[in-house]
């Protein structure tokens, strides 16, 4: 088990090396960003398993001047309303990321699961939804200045651990609500002990041990007072762990659907109606479950128009490094598609831990970039670096809606140095042990089971407080009778790692993406495309210029020849698309949520559009 300890935790960056001749290459530029290293939260070694979820980035414009800010959540820590500060919110500055987190209030906050943004008040700036281990916490954007806590008087009360949460306006009133994935119930005591069948050491105990918790949907009265209308607008489900919620248009109606992933339980997806409320249709849609009807954990989903027809299409990455592709029909029913677009028989396996839609080549079709999972069991010919360590993998977009497997690979590995707790004297009834005895001690409570108490002992960095809890019932009133208290001392030791998802914006408004590289140890990387050329692209950037007006839920349709990208503004980043050098003009169609629509042809490429409901400017 790693600790992590601020003190001792640094990085050392490997630029990004290309696996075979690609024409394609990223450099690291966190550093020169201003962005530091992550640090989480410690953990208490006791596996819990909210310590395995690291933080999510956000980005979003929470100063309305037209670039991306970015607040990173911490993840998960032993106390999750006792440690505090460990968020990050930088103000991007055009040339590099500053941290403002105190001086914007933000510096008193417990960790952070994951966050979302949206005007909850209409006066024009985005405010911050925080998913959190209990109370969730919803702070108010003061014009871009300060932030304010108003969760309370919002009437939001959700005390169960949300691991995500979307805006989007769920009544039609034009105003944004807010629905919040709800992943399971915790004990209030840490009385769950799971073992490993293979080891018989203590291990965390899978989610599937814990009792799902009830999602909510917040209806906003347009003023920023919140109410719970989950069971009146037919969104009361009580059996999903809910894990990640996206927003579609799976049936082309121009209204915005929901399409939750849970975990080892059917999925959910929300269609709306013609009036208020939503109905559940995820077995009909064929995304309840795998195509060959398990359950299996999925770990991402993302929403995009696959074969550029104008519908949305699923993407979902499993745990097992499967891809699934489900494609629409249109109305809303989804089936398999991996023979459709050419992925049935790969060329390689592929073990995709989450997969990002994103156009790597510039010719305006979407690639896929795969996080692809270490495994140190491939068979030789699988290994990528010798080490039995893989790259991300590249899937290119081939034209005529099929994909095709290269032999291609990019690597984002970095060298990060982590505080590792070696156990160098423990007390029971407060006699001392030698280091290294551990003759009152099972081996497997060093240092996988220690759970951490309040004792009125002192700490400092080298010391880590802990009580035993144990399996056996022998072992159970060895607990009664002795505090153990265990010194422990802390060496560094060195992994390289490689991404476990990406996530991809135009942080700097030039038209080319960066990557965002999220890596199993919580870090977050800033990856930058090296280019020869400025590829020709068209963004637009979705822009409420008067309040109380909603975007959230926008369709925002981009044709040009035969072909046909459809995407839905489900957050406040950018929309760009590269087209092909012969391309002089494309039609761009926008349907508001309000039902009002914009029609223009773009003919200026380069730049961004800004997209307002009253006008189309460069």
């Amino acid at each position: 088990m790693i600790y992590f300890k601020e003190i001792q935790l640094s990085l050392l960056v490997i630029v990004s090396t290309i696996a075979g001749e690609t024409g394609i290459a990223f450099r690291d530029v966190t550093d020169e960003l201003g962005i530091a290293p992550q640090v989480r939260p410690p953990a208490t070694g006791s596996l819990r398993l909210y310590e395995a979820y690291e933080g999510q980035p956000l980005l979003f414009d929470y100063d309305r001047d037209n670039d991306l800010d970015l607040f990173l959540a911490a993840g998960y820590g032993p106390y999750d309303s006792l440690l505090l500060g460990y968020n990050r919110l930088y103000r991007n500055d055009d040339t590099n990321m500053v941290d403002v987190t105190k001086i914007m209030g933000l510096d008193s906050l417990p960790p952070a699961g994951s966050a979302a943004a949206g005007d909850v008040d209409g006066d024009g700036f985005l405010d911050l939804y925080l998913c959190m281990l209990d109370d969730d916490i919803l702070l108010h954007n003061d014009s871009g200045i300060v932030w304010t806590d108003i969760s309370e008087s919002a009437g939001i009360s959700n005390s169960d651990w949300a691991l995500e949460a979307v805006f989007f306006d769920a009544t039609g009133d034009g105003f944004v609500d807010v629905y919040i994935a709800n992943f399971v119930v915790l004990p209030e005591s840490d009385t769950l002990l799971c073992r490993d069948p293979a080891t018989n050491r203590i291990t965390t105990c899978e989610p599937e041990f814990f009792d799902p918790a009830p999602n909510r949907l917040y209806v906003n009265n347009g003023a920023g007072l919140f109410t719970d209308q989950t069971q009146q607008l037919g969104m009361l489900d009580t059996t999903s762990r809910s894990q990640a919620v996206k927003l579609l248009d799976a049936n082309s109606d121009n209204r915005v659907d929901l399409l939750v992933q849970s975990y080892r339980s059917p999925n959910l997806l929300y269609l709306a109606g013609d009036g208020p409320g939503f109905q559940e249709v995820g077995l009909e849609s064929g995304l309840a479950l795998a195509p060959d009807g398990t359950d299996p954990i999925w770990n991402e989903i993302q929403i995009l128009d696959m074969n550029a027809d104008g519908h949305f299409d699923v993407l979902f990455a499993r745990q097992d490094g499967r891809l699934e592709f489900m494609l629409n029909d249109g109305y809303g029913h989804f089936f398999p598609g991996l023979y459709q677009v050419g992925l049935q028989f790969p060329r390689h396996y592929y073990g995709a831990t989450a997969v990002l839609p994103i156009d790597l080549n510039f010719d305006g079709a979407i690639d896929l970039l795969l996080a692809d999972r270490p495994d140190s069991n491939l068979p030789e010919h699988e290994e990528r670096d010798g080490l039995g360590r893989r790259f991300a993998q590249i899937i290119y977009a081939a034209g005529n809606s099929e994909y095709e497997p290269s032999d291609l690979s990019l690597a984002f590995t970095i060298d990060i140095e982590l505080a590792d707790g070696r156990l160098i004297a423990g007390t029971p009834a407060g006699n001392a042990l030698a280091p290294g005895n551990q003759s009152y001690l099972n081996d497997d409570l060093i240092p996988e089971t220690i759970y951490r108490r309040d004792l009125e002992l002192p700490v400092t960095p080298e010391t880590y407080p802990t009580t035993a809890f144990l399996g056996s019932e022998a072992d159970s009133i060895f607990a009664q009778h002795y505090s153990l208290f265990r010194m422990v001392e802390w060496d560094t030791i060195s992994v390289r790692e490689s991404p476990a998802s990406f996530r991809a914006t135009d942080l700097n408004m030039d038209g080319i993406q960066e990557l965002f590289a999220l890596y199993p140890s919580g870090q977050v990387r800033v990856w930058r495309r090296v280019i020869d050329e400025q590829p020709r692209f068209l963004g637009m950037m979705p822009r409420v210029l008067e309040p109380g007006l909603n975007i959230i839920g926008a369709s925002i349709q981009v044709s040009f020849e035969q072909i046909v990208y459809r995407n839905l503004v489900s957050d406040s980043q950018p929309l760009i698309i590269y087209l092909p050098s012969f391309i002089d003009q494309a039609n761009v169609l926008i349907n508001w949520p309000d039902g009002s629509v914009n029609n223009f042809r773009a003919t200026v490429f380069n730049g961004y559009y800004t997209l307002t409901k009253q006008d189309q400017e460069q």
